[in-house]
C-alpha cells in the first residue's frame, strides 16, 4: 500500500490523501480518493463526515489483509484522518525490520536498487495528485511505487533467513 497527496511548500499546509495505491501480488489498483471526497460533498451537500466506500473500508480495516510498504504506518494515519472511523489494520512497515536500520540509503528507490539492481524513477513524486486527470507517466509512477513497496517488503522478509543460514554455515565451517 502507498498513498500520494498534493505536495505543499508550506509547512503549515497539510493536504489530504489524493490517491491510494494497492497491490495484491498480481494487480495494482489506484483509487482517486480526492475525487470520491469531492463527489461526496458535491452530491450530498452536507456536513456529514466523509467515509470511504464500504468495500475499500473493509479491506483497509482487515488485519488479515496485509498493507505493507515503506513508511506505510504514516500513510495509514494520513488515510485515517480522511475517513471518519477508519482504522487501517494489518499494517507492516519495512522500516521496522532490523536489517533496515543497517542500510545507509533508505528511500524506496535506494532499496529497489539495492535488492533488485533496478533504477526506480521518482520524477513524478512531487506531482499534483489532486488534479482531475493524471498523465500516463503519473499513473505508471503510482502503480510502480505500490508494486515496488510490496517487493521490497517481501525481500526484507526473506533476507534474514538467508543471512541466518549463512551465519550458521560460517560458524559450522569455523568449528571444523
Amino acid at each position: 500500500m502507498d498513498v500520494e497527496w498534493k505536495p505543499s511548500h508550506d509547512a503549515k499546509e497539510d493536504n489530504s490523501v489524493a490517491l491510494v495505491q494497492l497491490y495484491n501480488g498480481s494487480v495494482v489498483v489506484l483509487i482517486r480518493v480526492n475525487l470520491l471526497f469531492r463527489e461526496f460533498y458535491e452530491s450530498a451537500r452536507t456536513s456529514t463526515p466523509f467515509v470511504l466506500p464500504e468495500p475499500l473500508t473493509a479491506m483497509l480495516k482487515s488485519p488479515s489483509i496485509l498493507k505493507v510498504g515503506l513508511s506505510v504506518v504514516e500513510d495509514a494515519k494520513k488515510l485515517e484522518s480522511l475517513s471518519k472511523g477508519l482504522k487501517v489494520g494489518g499494517v507492516y512497515d519495512v522500516n521496522k525490520f532490523p536489517l533496515y536500520k543497517r542500510i545507509s540509503k533508505r528511500g524506496l528507490a535506494d532499496l529497489v536498487a539495492l535488492f533488485f539492481h533496478v533504477a526506480l524513477d521518482k520524477d513524478k513524486q512531487m506531482a499534483n495528485w489532486e488534479k482531475p486527470r493524471l498523465t500516463e507517466a503519473e499513473v505508471s509512477y503510482a502503480a510502480t511505487d505500490a508494486w515496488a513497496s510490496f517487493f521490497v517488503f517481501w525481500r526484507m522478509m526473506t533476507l534474514p533467513y538467508k543471512f541466518n543460514a549463512f551465519i550458521t554455515d560460517m560458524r559450522t565451517l569455523m568449528e571444523q
